[in-house]
Protein backbone atom coordinates (compact mmCIF):
# COMPACT_ATOMS: atom_id res chain seq x y z
CA UNK A 1 0.00 0.00 0.00
CA UNK A 2 1.61 3.01 -0.93
CA UNK A 3 1.28 6.16 2.00
CA UNK A 4 2.15 8.68 -0.82
CA UNK A 5 1.19 8.70 -4.27
CA UNK A 6 2.01 11.85 -6.70
CA UNK A 7 1.40 12.06 -10.04
CA UNK A 8 2.75 14.64 -12.52
CA UNK A 9 2.93 17.34 -9.82
CA UNK A 10 3.95 20.89 -10.95
CA UNK A 11 3.93 24.51 -8.71
CA UNK A 12 3.91 27.73 -10.69
CA UNK A 13 4.74 30.70 -9.42
CA UNK A 14 4.17 33.93 -11.13
CA UNK A 15 7.00 36.69 -11.00
CA UNK A 16 6.62 40.38 -11.24
CA UNK A 17 9.23 42.72 -11.64
CA UNK A 18 8.21 45.57 -9.66
CA UNK A 19 10.80 48.47 -9.91
CA UNK A 20 11.66 51.15 -7.07
CA UNK A 21 8.80 50.92 -4.57
CA UNK A 22 8.31 55.41 -4.43
CA UNK A 23 4.89 57.14 -4.02
CA UNK A 24 5.32 58.62 -7.70
CA UNK A 25 6.12 54.85 -9.35
CA UNK A 26 3.01 54.04 -7.32
CA UNK A 27 1.18 56.73 -8.90
CA UNK A 28 2.78 56.20 -12.76
CA UNK A 29 2.08 52.72 -12.63
CA UNK A 30 -1.85 53.54 -12.28
CA UNK A 31 -1.85 55.18 -15.11
CA UNK A 32 0.28 52.37 -17.75
CA UNK A 33 -0.94 48.76 -18.08
CA UNK A 34 0.70 46.23 -15.82
CA UNK A 35 3.87 43.89 -17.08
CA UNK A 36 3.15 40.88 -18.09
CA UNK A 37 3.84 38.29 -15.33
CA UNK A 38 6.80 36.08 -15.58
CA UNK A 39 5.99 32.15 -15.04
CA UNK A 40 8.13 30.40 -12.95
CA UNK A 41 7.32 26.34 -12.53
CA UNK A 42 9.43 25.75 -9.37
CA UNK A 43 8.13 21.94 -9.78
CA UNK A 44 7.13 20.15 -12.90
CA UNK A 45 6.25 16.62 -13.64
CA UNK A 46 6.77 15.15 -10.29
CA UNK A 47 5.68 12.21 -10.27
CA UNK A 48 6.77 9.18 -7.53
CA UNK A 49 5.22 6.67 -4.59
CA UNK A 50 6.35 5.64 -1.41
CA UNK A 51 4.85 2.90 0.30
CA UNK A 52 4.12 2.69 3.88
CA UNK A 53 7.50 2.03 5.99
CA UNK A 54 9.17 3.19 3.76
CA UNK A 55 12.36 5.61 4.35
CA UNK A 56 12.68 8.22 1.62
CA UNK A 57 15.59 10.04 1.80
CA UNK A 58 15.45 13.74 -0.79
CA UNK A 59 18.87 15.30 -1.60
CA UNK A 60 18.16 18.36 -3.83
CA UNK A 61 21.07 19.33 -6.58
CA UNK A 62 20.49 23.20 -6.41
CA UNK A 63 17.93 23.80 -3.61
CA UNK A 64 15.02 24.60 -6.14
CA UNK A 65 12.38 22.94 -5.84
CA UNK A 66 13.22 21.38 -2.04
CA UNK A 67 10.73 23.65 -0.02
CA UNK A 68 7.58 23.57 -2.42
CA UNK A 69 7.87 19.88 -2.89
CA UNK A 70 8.16 19.58 1.62
CA UNK A 71 5.31 22.24 1.52
CA UNK A 72 2.59 20.26 -0.79
CA UNK A 73 3.73 17.04 1.00
CA UNK A 74 2.92 18.26 4.10
CA UNK A 75 -0.28 20.20 2.26
CA UNK A 76 0.43 23.77 3.42
CA UNK A 77 0.76 24.41 -0.17
CA UNK A 78 -1.45 22.98 -3.51
CA UNK A 79 -0.26 22.05 -6.64
CA UNK A 80 -0.88 23.60 -9.88
CA UNK A 81 -1.19 20.72 -11.61
CA UNK A 82 -1.50 16.83 -10.72
CA UNK A 83 -2.57 14.49 -8.04
CA UNK A 84 -1.31 14.03 -4.36
CA UNK A 85 -2.12 11.26 -2.11
CA UNK A 86 -1.24 11.01 1.35
CA UNK A 87 -2.49 8.63 3.37
CA UNK A 88 -2.31 9.09 7.44
CA UNK A 89 -1.51 11.61 9.76
CA UNK A 90 1.46 13.39 9.02
CA UNK A 91 3.80 15.49 11.50
CA UNK A 92 6.59 18.09 10.31
CA UNK A 93 9.57 19.35 11.23
CA UNK A 94 10.00 21.39 7.97
CA UNK A 95 12.35 24.78 9.02
CA UNK A 96 13.89 25.81 12.32
CA UNK A 97 11.28 26.52 14.77
CA UNK A 98 8.31 26.72 12.53
CA UNK A 99 5.25 27.26 13.80
CA UNK A 100 6.71 28.52 17.26
CA UNK A 101 5.72 31.60 18.66
CA UNK A 102 8.37 33.90 19.98
CA UNK A 103 6.75 35.49 22.58
CA UNK A 104 5.57 32.25 24.25
CA UNK A 105 7.54 29.84 26.51
CA UNK A 106 8.59 26.47 25.45
CA UNK A 107 5.77 24.76 27.41
CA UNK A 108 2.96 27.44 25.88
CA UNK A 109 4.29 26.58 22.58
CA UNK A 110 4.29 22.80 22.68
CA UNK A 111 0.29 23.16 23.15
CA UNK A 112 0.31 25.42 20.36
CA UNK A 113 1.87 22.98 17.50
CA UNK A 114 0.85 20.25 19.12
CA UNK A 115 -3.06 21.38 18.52
CA UNK A 116 -2.01 22.77 15.21
CA UNK A 117 -0.88 18.96 14.57
CA UNK A 118 -4.54 17.46 15.66
CA UNK A 119 -3.56 16.27 19.38
CA UNK A 120 -6.26 17.41 22.36
CA UNK A 121 -5.20 18.93 25.06
CA UNK A 122 -5.27 15.73 27.15
CA UNK A 123 -3.06 13.66 24.49
CA UNK A 124 -0.48 16.77 24.87
CA UNK A 125 -0.53 16.50 28.51
CA UNK A 126 0.21 13.19 28.60
CA UNK A 127 3.40 13.33 26.03
CA UNK A 128 4.37 16.38 27.04
CA UNK A 129 6.92 14.57 30.09
CA UNK A 130 8.79 12.59 27.26
CA UNK A 131 8.54 15.59 25.27
CA UNK A 132 10.09 18.16 27.41
CA UNK A 133 12.42 14.80 28.32
CA UNK A 134 13.88 14.16 24.71
CA UNK A 135 14.57 17.66 23.47
CA UNK A 136 16.31 17.96 27.22
CA UNK A 137 14.86 21.61 27.91
CA UNK A 138 13.91 20.96 31.75
CA UNK A 139 15.52 24.03 32.84
CA UNK A 140 14.14 26.42 29.85
CA UNK A 141 10.84 25.50 29.05
CA UNK A 142 9.27 27.72 31.01
CA UNK A 143 11.39 30.44 28.91
CA UNK A 144 10.18 32.35 25.76
CA UNK A 145 11.71 30.64 22.67
CA UNK A 146 12.77 33.91 21.69
CA UNK A 147 15.63 33.05 24.19
CA UNK A 148 16.41 29.60 23.02
CA UNK A 149 19.48 29.07 20.93
CA UNK A 150 19.61 27.06 17.57
CA UNK A 151 19.95 24.35 19.04
CA UNK A 152 17.23 24.54 21.36
CA UNK A 153 14.63 25.76 18.83
CA UNK A 154 15.59 22.15 16.82
CA UNK A 155 15.58 19.81 19.78
CA UNK A 156 12.03 21.15 20.68
CA UNK A 157 10.79 21.11 17.13
CA UNK A 158 11.69 17.75 16.51
CA UNK A 159 10.55 16.27 19.89
CA UNK A 160 6.96 17.32 19.00
CA UNK A 161 7.16 16.13 15.94
CA UNK A 162 8.62 12.73 16.42
CA UNK A 163 6.06 12.48 19.96
CA UNK A 164 2.51 12.97 17.98
CA UNK A 165 2.89 9.50 16.82
CA UNK A 166 2.26 10.46 12.85
CA UNK A 167 2.02 8.03 10.62
CA UNK A 168 4.27 10.34 7.92
CA UNK A 169 6.79 12.13 8.90
CA UNK A 170 8.69 14.82 7.15
CA UNK A 171 12.01 15.98 8.41
CA UNK A 172 14.42 19.02 6.89
CA UNK A 173 17.95 19.01 7.96
CA UNK A 174 17.31 18.68 11.78
CA UNK A 175 20.14 17.03 11.97
CA UNK A 176 22.45 20.01 10.66
CA UNK A 177 22.22 21.84 14.20
CA UNK A 178 22.95 20.09 17.28
CA UNK A 179 25.62 18.17 19.08
CA UNK A 180 26.61 14.88 18.67
CA UNK A 181 24.78 13.30 21.68
CA UNK A 182 21.30 14.43 19.75
CA UNK A 183 22.42 14.13 16.44
CA UNK A 184 22.35 10.26 17.95
CA UNK A 185 19.30 10.36 19.63
CA UNK A 186 17.64 11.28 16.61
CA UNK A 187 18.87 8.37 13.90
CA UNK A 188 17.89 6.08 17.38
CA UNK A 189 14.07 7.54 17.05
CA UNK A 190 14.37 7.14 13.21
CA UNK A 191 14.98 3.73 13.55
CA UNK A 192 12.24 3.14 15.89
CA UNK A 193 9.92 4.56 13.90
CA UNK A 194 11.27 2.36 10.81
CA UNK A 195 11.09 -0.85 13.36
CA UNK A 196 7.34 0.32 13.81
CA UNK A 197 6.67 1.06 10.33
CA UNK A 198 6.40 4.50 10.28
CA UNK A 199 6.99 6.48 6.58
CA UNK A 200 9.59 8.85 6.55
CA UNK A 201 10.87 11.51 3.97
CA UNK A 202 13.86 12.78 4.46
CA UNK A 203 15.79 15.78 3.36
CA UNK A 204 19.40 16.04 4.16
CA UNK A 205 22.45 17.36 2.99
CA UNK A 206 24.33 14.95 5.09
CA UNK A 207 25.15 11.97 2.52
CA UNK A 208 26.15 9.67 4.89
CA UNK A 209 23.37 9.82 7.29
CA UNK A 210 20.58 9.68 3.94
CA UNK A 211 22.39 6.49 2.96
CA UNK A 212 22.26 4.84 6.16
CA UNK A 213 18.63 5.33 7.26
CA UNK A 214 16.97 5.30 3.88
CA UNK A 215 15.66 2.50 2.09
CA UNK A 216 15.11 5.04 -1.44
CA UNK A 217 16.52 7.93 -2.44
CA UNK A 218 15.27 11.05 -4.58
CA UNK A 219 17.61 13.18 -6.59
CA UNK A 220 15.78 16.80 -7.02
CA UNK A 221 17.81 19.14 -9.59
CA UNK A 222 15.91 22.13 -10.92
CA UNK A 223 12.13 21.56 -10.01
CA UNK A 224 12.90 17.97 -11.78
CA UNK A 225 13.19 14.51 -10.58
CA UNK A 226 16.33 13.12 -11.63
CA UNK A 227 16.45 9.69 -10.49
CA UNK A 228 14.40 7.57 -7.65
CA UNK A 229 16.95 4.72 -6.40
CA UNK A 230 18.68 2.63 -4.08
CA UNK A 231 20.57 5.20 -1.80
CA UNK A 232 24.41 4.15 -2.56
CA UNK A 233 23.79 4.31 -6.61
CA UNK A 234 21.61 7.93 -6.16
CA UNK A 235 24.13 9.42 -3.74
CA UNK A 236 26.91 8.73 -6.40
CA UNK A 237 25.20 10.04 -9.15
CA UNK A 238 24.58 13.46 -7.03
CA UNK A 239 28.03 13.40 -6.27
CA UNK A 240 28.85 13.19 -10.06
CA UNK A 241 26.34 16.15 -11.51
CA UNK A 242 29.22 18.37 -10.09
CA UNK A 243 32.82 19.04 -8.11
CA UNK A 244 31.25 17.64 -4.96
CA UNK A 245 33.13 18.50 -1.93
CA UNK A 246 32.80 16.32 0.77
CA UNK A 247 35.26 17.53 3.74
CA UNK A 248 38.43 17.07 2.37
CA UNK A 249 37.60 14.45 -0.45
CA UNK A 250 36.47 16.40 -4.44
CA UNK A 251 34.79 14.49 -6.67
CA UNK A 252 36.02 14.88 -10.44
CA UNK A 253 36.57 13.17 -13.66
CA UNK A 254 39.52 14.02 -15.90
CA UNK A 255 42.17 13.00 -18.36
CA UNK A 256 42.72 12.73 -22.07
CA UNK A 257 40.00 10.37 -23.01
CA UNK A 258 42.73 8.39 -25.84
CA UNK A 259 42.67 4.80 -24.22
CA UNK A 260 41.97 3.20 -27.51
CA UNK A 261 45.07 1.20 -28.00
CA UNK A 262 48.03 1.71 -25.92
CA UNK A 263 51.43 -0.29 -25.15
CA UNK A 264 51.59 -1.43 -21.54
CA UNK A 265 48.67 0.58 -19.81
CA UNK A 266 48.83 0.84 -16.13
CA UNK A 267 45.19 0.23 -14.34
CA UNK A 268 44.92 1.71 -10.71
CA UNK A 269 42.82 2.54 -7.66
CA UNK A 270 42.74 4.02 -4.46
CA UNK A 271 40.78 4.11 -1.60
CA UNK A 272 40.42 7.86 0.53
CA UNK A 273 38.57 8.24 4.28
CA UNK A 274 35.61 10.99 3.97
CA UNK A 275 38.25 13.16 5.45
CA UNK A 276 40.94 12.90 3.02
CA UNK A 277 43.39 10.26 4.71
CA UNK A 278 44.61 7.76 1.31
CA UNK A 279 43.73 4.17 3.14
CA UNK A 280 45.47 2.30 0.27
CA UNK A 281 46.50 2.71 -3.43
CA UNK A 282 48.26 0.14 -6.11
CA UNK A 283 47.70 -0.21 -9.52
CA UNK A 284 48.92 -3.34 -11.85
CA UNK A 285 52.07 -2.41 -12.36
CA UNK A 286 52.92 -2.44 -8.25
CA UNK A 287 51.25 -5.69 -8.06
CA UNK A 288 53.66 -7.44 -10.87
CA UNK A 289 50.25 -7.31 -13.69
CA UNK A 290 51.89 -7.02 -16.65
CA UNK A 291 49.20 -5.82 -19.09
CA UNK A 292 51.40 -5.49 -22.72
CA UNK A 293 48.64 -3.79 -24.40
CA UNK A 294 44.66 -3.05 -24.78
CA UNK A 295 42.97 -2.07 -28.05
CA UNK A 296 39.48 -1.93 -28.51
CA UNK A 297 37.29 -3.57 -25.83
CA UNK A 298 38.14 -5.29 -23.42
CA UNK A 299 37.27 -5.58 -19.15
CA UNK A 300 39.77 -4.94 -16.52
CA UNK A 301 38.55 -6.90 -12.94
CA UNK A 302 39.39 -5.36 -9.41
CA UNK A 303 38.69 -8.16 -6.81
CA UNK A 304 39.05 -7.52 -2.83
CA UNK A 305 38.61 -10.49 -0.85
CA UNK A 306 37.55 -8.51 2.23
CA UNK A 307 37.54 -5.01 3.36
CA UNK A 308 39.35 -4.61 6.68
CA UNK A 309 38.27 -1.33 7.50
CA UNK A 310 37.06 0.78 10.62
CA UNK A 311 33.35 2.15 10.52
CA UNK A 312 33.13 5.47 7.89
CA UNK A 313 32.45 6.40 4.83
CA UNK A 314 34.83 5.50 2.43
CA UNK A 315 35.78 6.58 -1.41
CA UNK A 316 37.24 4.91 -4.75
CA UNK A 317 39.17 6.40 -7.14
CA UNK A 318 40.46 4.63 -10.77
CA UNK A 319 42.71 5.47 -12.99
CA UNK A 320 44.17 4.33 -16.56
CA UNK A 321 47.48 5.81 -17.43
CA UNK A 322 50.88 5.41 -18.83
CA UNK A 323 53.67 3.25 -16.85
CA UNK A 324 55.83 6.41 -16.53
CA UNK A 325 52.55 8.75 -15.12
CA UNK A 326 53.35 11.05 -17.36
CA UNK A 327 50.30 10.72 -19.48
CA UNK A 328 46.49 10.19 -17.55
CA UNK A 329 44.18 8.84 -20.01
CA UNK A 330 41.30 8.92 -17.45
CA UNK A 331 41.18 9.03 -13.92
CA UNK A 332 38.17 8.90 -11.60
CA UNK A 333 38.26 10.65 -8.03
CA UNK A 334 36.50 9.77 -5.53
CA UNK A 335 33.45 9.14 -7.80
CA UNK A 336 32.09 6.17 -6.38
CA UNK A 337 32.11 4.77 -2.14
CA UNK A 338 30.60 2.94 0.44
CA UNK A 339 29.74 2.54 3.60
CA UNK A 340 31.72 0.05 6.20
CA UNK A 341 30.11 -0.87 9.28
CA UNK A 342 32.12 -1.91 11.78
CA UNK A 343 31.55 -2.53 15.42
CA UNK A 344 34.85 -2.42 16.56
CA UNK A 345 35.71 0.90 17.89
CA UNK A 346 39.38 1.50 17.45
CA UNK A 347 41.40 4.35 16.15
CA UNK A 348 41.97 4.84 12.05
CA UNK A 349 41.42 2.97 9.32
CA UNK A 350 42.07 -0.49 9.49
CA UNK A 351 40.42 -3.48 10.99
CA UNK A 352 43.13 -4.57 12.22
CA UNK A 353 42.65 -8.22 14.00
CA UNK A 354 44.61 -8.47 16.83
CA UNK A 355 44.59 -10.71 20.07
CA UNK A 356 45.55 -9.44 23.36
CA UNK A 357 47.46 -11.71 25.97
CA UNK A 358 48.18 -10.35 29.59
CA UNK A 359 48.44 -13.85 31.05
CA UNK A 360 52.10 -14.40 33.76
Amino acid sequence: MHAIEAHGVGKRFYLRHTGRHTVKAAALGLLRRRPPRAEFWALKGISFDVDAGITLGIIVANGAGKSTLLGILACTMRPTEGTLNVRGRVSSLLELGAGFHPDLTGEENIYLIGSILGLTRREIRAKFDSIVRFAELEEFIHTPVKHYSSGMYVRLGFAVAVEVNPDILLIDEVMAVGDESFKKKCLAKIAQFRDEGKTMLIVSHDLDTITRVSDRVLLLDAGRIVNVGEPGQVVDQYRSLGFVKEGAVVVREWGTREAVIIEEPVFGFAITRSDGTLCCGSNTAIDGVRIPAIEGTGTVRLRFDALPLLQGRYFFSFSLHTRDHRTNFHRIDNRFSVWVDCPRKAEGTINLNCTWDASR
